[in-house]
């Protein structure tokens, strides 16, 4: 039923596992913690891990009269900030508990039984699918963007984006399948647009720009939902929204030229390009714009909470 539908979320996307033994759960790779994949919520230090294929047992030890230790290999030592993220990974692990005497169970996270139930999961595609047609695409059309930069957000959305991942999944062949940014990891759409090291530095730049939390979401939806400020206007996060569309079409055209030019990666000069796109796009559609450009630059927020009314 679930390829028949065309479900998004596929079946295993409304199961978690409740730990037991640690033989069967994938560390990264699965839902065990808080109904979420570590992978999503500590996108940066999956990126840097040794081993993304590791399972649970292999990355704790259970230590006699201490519990369960933790310890993660890294592929190269962390910066600073880095660090910061792993004690509070390390931290959240030593909250979960381990229970040696039974195995590890799949449940069905959606029953109070934790049993599939075919009306349950009829309920769930439902709401999945309404979902999914209507806030994030309803919200991406309605931005006050460049028309062919929200082509290429939404094709980034819908993973129809020509990353190389996606080629090669099509039969094509690519001389490599690392990024044409980073050049380390290989270049799948999430990776691209969210996890990247190169555009990691685009969005904390935005975020630094903005005021606003960064998003470490490693899924380009939950990226976009959550580009936003909460208890904010509709319009200061259509505005930021635009931001987001900027940053996305601004990445992929250089990656390409990257690739077909060989030209040099420069964050910053996609940080920049960002802030004169959405400029541009916010000052054409505004009757009446009450602030300069470098206004703009320099205190984004002030300059989007003035904002009256769009054309």
């Amino acid at each position: 039923m679930w390829a028949i539908k065309g479900w998004k979320g596929n079946f295993e996307d409304n199961c978690s596992w409740e730990v037991g033994d640690s033989r069967e759960i994938r560390f990264w790779e699965d839902k065990w913690m808080e109904n979420v994949k570590l992978k999503e919520k500590f996108p940066r230090l999956f990126s840097i891990c040794s081993d993304k294929e590791s399972l649970l047992w292999q990355v704790g030890e259970m230590q006699e009269n201490l519990g369960c230790g933790w310890k993660i290999d890294w592929r190269r030592r962390l910066f600073e900030w880095e660090r910061g993220q792993e004690q509070e990974l390390l931290r959240q692990l030593e909250e979960k508990g381990v229970n040696t005497e039974k195995e590890d169970i799949w449940v069905w996270k959606d029953d109070e039984t934790k049993e599939y139930t075919v009306k349950s999961a009829y309920r769930i595609l439902k709401e999945e699918t309404q979902r999914d047609t209507g806030d994030t695409y309803v919200g991406l059309w309605k931005l006050k963007a460049q028309p062919s930069a929200l082509l290429t957000a939404w094709r980034v959305l819908e993973d129809k984006i020509l990353a190389k991942a996606n080629l090669v999944r099509r039969g094509i062949s690519v001389a490599s399948s690392f990024c044409g940014l980073c050049g380390e990891e290989e270049e799948t759409t999430s990776h691209l647009f969210c996890t990247c090291k190169v555009v990691w530095l685009v969005w904390s730049k935005c975020s630094e720009w903005l005021g606003v939390a960064s998003t470490e979401h490693c899924d380009p939806k939950m990226h976009f939902s959550n580009f936003k400020i909460s208890g904010m206007s509709k319009r200061v996060n259509q505005i930021l929204g635009c931001v987001w569309v900027a940053v996305v079409a601004d990445l992929w055209k250089h990656r390409n030229k990257s690739i077909f030019n060989s030209d040099r990666v420069n964050h910053i000069e996609i940080f920049i390009m960002v802030q004169v796109k959405v400029w541009s796009w916010v000052s054409f559609k505004v009757r009446r714009v009450s602030f300069s450009y470098s206004d703009w630059c320099l205190e984004s927020l002030v300059c989007m909470i003035s904002i009256r009314k769009f054309r």
